[in-house]
Parts: C-alpha cells; sequence; structure tokens
C-alpha cells in the first residue's frame, strides 16, 4: 500500500518479534535489558547503522509504522527523535499504559450484543461452578485441555482472553453465533469455540499459567514473544484487563492476580508505574508530530490509544464497522472491506506523503 510514496524514503514497520528475538536462555541479561527505553535505542541504532553501513547515504527520509505495542513505538520514537524521522503510523498504538484496565470488558461489552454477553457469562459461571466441585474439576481441566497446575484465575484468564480475542481481531460475530444458542454442556461449547478459532493448544498456554511462568521447569514453554510480553507489562505498561461486575470475565481476575503472577515469575518487589511512564511520553496525548493514530470501532485496545486527534500534525482515523478491530489497517486490502476501513487507509496514505514530502524537500 505504501511502496510509492516519494524519493527515496525508508519506512521501518518495527514488529514485536524482530525486537524480542530468540529463546530465552539468560533470564537476568533479559530482564535488566528488555524495556521501552532500550528498543528505542536499539531502533534509532538501526537507523544510522542502514544509512552508514547499507545505503552509505545521508539525508534518507525515515517513516515509523507499527500495530498495537509497536504502534506505540512508532509514536514514542517520532517523540523521543523528531527530527530523524518524517512521519509515523501509529495503528492500533497503545501509547497509554493503564494499570487497572477494566476498559479493555468495557469496550467488548459495548460492542456485541446482550445475548451474546448473558451466554459467555453463562459458561464462565459453568467453569466456576464444576472448578469449585472437587468431583467435576478434573472433567474440566479435560474438557479444556488444561494442565492440571492451571488455578482457577489462570483458567479464568485465558478463556477470557479467548473470548475477547474474537472481537479484538473483528470475529465478534463468529464468537457470538457459536455461543448463541446455548447448549446443553455450555463448558465443551465454550471449549469447542476457543480450540476451533485459536487451536488446540491455547488452553494449555505457558503465557496465562503462573506456575508455567514461574517454574524453570517449565522454561522450554517460555515462547519469546509471550513471555517477554508478559514481562513489560509486569515492569512497565501493566495493562491488566481486570474484572469487574457484570464484565465478561470471572472475578478471579483482578490486579492483584497479575501483580502475584509477575512477583512469582521475575522478581519480588516489581511494579510497573504506568504513572511515571505516562508523564514521560504523554499518554492519551504524546507530546509528537506528523502521527497519523488509527483504530478500529470493535477494538477493545481502543481506550489505551489516541481516540481523537490532537491537531492537524497528529490526527486521528477510526474505522467505524462491525467488525472493525485491532489493526485492520495494515491487513491486505480486500474488495470487501468496509467503505469506512477504505477510508482510513486512504486518508493514512494521504498524510504519509505529506509529511514525507515536506522532508524530501527539506533535505533537497
Amino acid at each position: 500500500m505504501l511502496r510509492s510514496l516519494v524519493g527515496s524514503e525508508m519506512c521501518i514497520r518495527d514488529s514485536i518479534n524482530a525486537e524480542y528475538g530468540g529463546p530465552l536462555t539468560d533470564k537476568a541479561l533479559f530482564m535488566s535489558t528488555l524495556n521501552i527505553e532500550n528498543v528505542l535505542e536499539d531502533l534509532f541504532d538501526f537507523v544510522n547503522f542502514a544509512e552508514t553501513n547499507v545505503m552509505k547515504k545521508q539525508n534518507v527520509v525515515w517513516y515509523i509504522a507499527g500495530g498495537s505495542y509497536s504502534g506505540a513505538l512508532s509514536a514514542w520514537m517520532k517523540q523521543k527523535y523528531p527530527t530523524k524521522f518524517a512521519a509515523a503510523w501509529s495503528s492500533s498504538g497503545v501509547v497509554n499504559p493503564r494499570f487497572d484496565y477494566y476498559n479493555f470488558d468495557g469496550h467488548i461489552v459495548s460492542v456485541i450484543p446482550q445475548n451474546c454477553a448473558a451466554n459467555v457469562r453463562k459458561m464462565y459461571d459453568a467453569v466456576s461452578d464444576a472448578y469449585d466441585n472437587e468431583n467435576t474439576r478434573a472433567a474440566l481441566y479435560t474438557t479444556l485441555g488444561t494442565p492440571t497446575y492451571f488455578t482457577k484465575a489462570d483458567i479464568a484468564w485465558m478463556l477470557a482472553d479467548g473470548i475477547a480475542m474474537a472481537v479484538q481481531y473483528g470475529s465478534k460475530d463468529a464468537m457470538c453465533n457459536t455461543v448463541v444458542p446455548l447448549s446443553n454442556d455450555p463448558i465443551a461449547q465454550l471449549a469447542s469455540y476457543i480450540h476451533s478459532a485459536w487451536g488446540t493448544h491455547f488452553t494449555a498456554s505457558c503465557y496465562y499459567s503462573t506456575t508455567c511462568l514461574s517454574d524453570p521447569q517449565y522454561s522450554a514453554m517460555w515462547g519469546p514473544d509471550g513471555y517477554s510480553w508478559v514481562y513489560q507489562c509486569c515492569n512497565q505498561v501493566a495493562f491488566w484487563q481486570s474484572s469487574y461486575p457484570d464484565s465478561l470475565r470471572m472475578k478471579e481476575i483482578t490486579t492483584d492476580y497479575f501483580m502475584a503472577q509477575c512477583r512469582s515469575a521475575y522478581s519480588p518487589d516489581i511494579l510497573p508505574d504506568t504513572y511515571s511512564f505516562n508523564r514521560k511520553y504523554g499518554g492519551a496525548t504524546p507530546n509528537a508530530t506528523n502521527v497519523i493514530a488509527t483504530q478500529g470501532s470493535d477494538d477493545p485496545w481502543s481506550p489505551a490509544g489516541v481516540e481523537a486527534s490532537l491537531g492537524p500534525r497528529y490526527p486521528e482515523v477510526t474505522a467505524q464497522c462491525a467488525g472493525c478491530g485491532h489493526c485492520g489497517d495494515m491487513q491486505a486490502p480486500s474488495s470487501k472491506d468496509p467503505s469506512s476501513l477504505t477510508a482510513q487507509r486512504t486518508a493514512i496514505l494521504t498524510y504519509l506523503r505529506q509529511w514525507v514530502k515536506e522532508a524530501a524537500d527539506a533535505t533537497a
């Protein structure tokens, strides 16, 4: 989509995978070096290295693009190095870390039908009852395909994410069509949906288990992406999606649960100071220019991003449609795309072309 902006501009599309690297071999080194400040410096050093050693030219016009966490990085890079990058595209950029991110479920509840939300809650009630009954707990683990070292809260967190991601990634209708009507075996119905949507491995993922994240005997299951993101949440950005009365997750999911998980897995005194972090980077109003922020109307991450234009040099464009989700603008365009998503992509291209041309003209 952005292949033909102007001149010899270059783009960095940063990603979690590129930043996190390979298997974890040195936990102490990992914890001492993985932080957002180092990430920003690494990206800056990469640009300088590329100019000096690869392209062998100066005055290269760069723009940076990313989605989700990488969307936030794009905005923060433009803030920290305002003259190095002509523009930034922050797709669903989560620039506003929240310690208690109850808004996540609040957004989901607001965009799905009431009967769908009611059935999800009934499924969770069935899971809770089955776990609390020693005579049915073993069958619950079997049906879900979940290791027995998962606590009730771990199971609740895993199931909540399995449902939430359907809304996040534009599949709320498919999810709701699966859970409505409710069957005579709601636990099997829930497990069947999650396995079909995300794979049978999902309900056994180490990402959701405090024991698995904490015990070195399971270190082979510490995938570099998931383990690193859990650590960054524990150390800096939190984004803890807590429950509240009538939310779409079980009451066991609280900030206390996530805090205990962090201190078990990483350090007894770890604490994400989101207030200081947001004072430094601006929270919902980053101190940057020539950034286009984009959102999807269904995306539960949108309350953690820029939701309204901050001025002509920091516009925000939301794709409004059923199924407009997280980083939808970064997906390959299709003739079936809703008009609002097409218009959003047009706006992205217009702004990036304008800002890149301005920078190119200034260095000509």
